[in-house]
């Protein structure tokens, strides 16, 4: 998938949601590797700084294992008072987050975050719905993009 369609779809998934912050991290050897996102808020190489910086394990967060392991779209209003929340989130600011996992045959290959920076946010059922939809109509570049 090229980054220009990859681009396309955080557009389409920002106008449903109104997030500016939209990213997409794959999955590889227990931890997250980002790959790409919005050029809106936190830069993009500040953003691949701190995760090679500080590695996300699936393993240190209930959110991320719950979007890995258990194949769930995780949505949280407010992040700061949530269980899982952790130093990335905290170093980034991040208040609400959505994620919704990238899969075929029953494997997780990555997933499509957005996220609210400096101000929470809420989702209705029919915009994570949508979103949902889009990603599905993406997931064949998109798992490539991943592998």
């Amino acid at each position: 998938m090229k980054i220009s369609k990859l681009e396309k779809l955080f557009s389409e998934i920002s106008s449903i949601t109104g997030l500016e912050n939209i990213g997409c991290h794959r999955v590889s050897e227990e931890r997250l590797i980002p790959i790409h996102k919005t050029t809106r808020g936190l830069n993009i190489n500040k953003w691949k700084k701190i995760h090679n910086k500080k590695p996300a394990y699936i393993s240190d967060s209930c959110i991320l294992e719950d979007v890995v392991y258990n194949q769930k779209i995780v949505v949280i209003k407010d992040v700061e008072n949530h269980e899982g929340y952790t130093e990335h989130l905290m170093e980034l600011n991040i208040k609400s987050l959505l994620m919704i996992p990238i899969i075929e045959n029953s494997k997780v290959y990555g997933f499509i975050q957005g996220v609210s920076i400096g101000k929470k946010c809420s989702f209705t059922y029919r915009q994570i719905e949508k979103c949902v939809d889009i990603i599905d109509s993406y997931k064949e570049g998109l798992v490539q993009l991943c592998e």
